[in-house]
């Protein structure tokens, strides 16, 4: 089975963010319904909106390769990128390979002589590939020491190898849908590493490793089972600006959650949260109250501050923490509300 070349939707991703965001993922607890033709097999999609929908610049360019045997089909692309802006021009050449099908249970060794890689990608994606599945990282990862971007989500993964850290050139790792409940210890090396996806794993505990983090911008850990956030999670304070916790277990966050304050979307929906930090109200820059949306706070037993205060959005949170609490608005006088912002 051999894909199509790459397409336009593909040449206009960026390489911060992984080619596949926005697409359907294996999850064993969601409530969320999934499309009928994945029904089936448990399949649903990933959360929309806040991940990083990204696009390359119409200077971008692709030329795609496409390699097929069997069941498996081995893609590798050079991405030429000139920029003219201003009197510069700027030429690179990027390589993108994605490994598919019966390679993922055993990866060519060869594979790990591509020193030039930028992009890899070892996900089956696509339903017809869903049966072959990566069942561990092999430790010659570390050879690929100009890597970008990794992909490795909806595999079989219960483990990552410690000479992941040593890829300190990776802005952009997808461990989605796996079983992990635990990251290296080497991990916080990543010291380039932007956005982090560890979505609908098995993590009861907060990988610690993550606080050390230091360029770290996007982090999702939606759909596992983590009880609380540590103190020391304030360390990615200066970097930190989407944060999904959407279908966990948590019970409280520090009171260091509030010097977060770079955050922009923060997904905390679905959770146990009974009572918010007073320092929640520091967040000044979070989009609650313009983007109003269901994974930010429902679905949690809230009682200080109330869920409707919270739906409200940091400045009705502050207001309350210092004693001026905001008047409740009746569905009658909400409906008013949005009656006018339509006209």
């Amino acid at each position: 089975m051999s894909y199509s070349n790459m397409g336009s939707d593909d040449t206009r991703r960026s390489w911060s963010e992984p080619p596949h965001i926005g697409s359907k993922y294996i999850s064993d607890k969601s409530k969320t319904n999934p499309a009928s033709s994945w029904r089936d097999m448990g399949v649903r999609r990933t959360f929309p909106v806040a991940l990083h929908q990204a696009k390359l610049e119409p200077w971008h360019s692709a030329k795609v390769i496409n390699y097929s045997h069997r069941t498996a089909s081995l893609r590798l692309s050079k991405l030429s990128i000139s920029n003219k802006r201003k009197g510069v021009r700027i030429k690179a050449k990027k390589t993108i390979l994605s490994l598919r099908g019966t390679e993922l249970q055993n990866p060519p060794k060869d594979l790990f002589e591509m020193t030039d890689l930028e992009s890899l990608s070892m996900s089956p994606e696509r339903e017809s590939c869903l049966e072959f599945k990566l069942t561990e990282v092999p430790k010659e990862i570390k050879n690929l020491n100009n890597l970008r971007q990794l992909v490795l989500d909806t595999n079989e993964l219960r483990e990552i190898p410690n000479e992941i850290s040593d890829l300190n050139q990776l802005e952009t790792l997808t461990l989605s849908n796996n079983r992990l409940a635990e990251l290296p210890g080497g991990f916080a090396k990543l010291s380039s590493l932007r956005s982090l996806h560890l979505a609908n794993n098995r993590f009861a505990e907060f990988p610690n490793e993550i606080c050390g983090l230091v360029s770290l911008s996007f982090l999702d850990l939606s759909d596992n089972s983590i009880r609380e956030i540590p103190d020391e999670f304030d360390w990615l304070s200066s970097t930190l600006q989407t944060l999904l916790l959407y279908i966990n277990d948590l019970q409280r966050l520090p009171e260091s959650f509030g010097n977060l304050t770079e955050l922009t979307t923060l997904w905390l929906g679905k959770n146990r949260l009974e009572s918010l930090p007073k320092s929640f109200g520091k967040l000044v820059n979070l989009d609650w109250s313009d983007f109003p949306s269901s994974s930010n706070i429902d679905e949690n037993p809230l009682k200080s501050p109330p869920l409707w205060v919270c739906q409200r959005g940091v400045s009705a949170i502050r207001d309350y923490f210092s004693g001026n609490k905001p008047e409740k608005i009746t569905e009658e006088r909400r409906e008013e509300i949005e009656l006018s912002l339509e006209d």
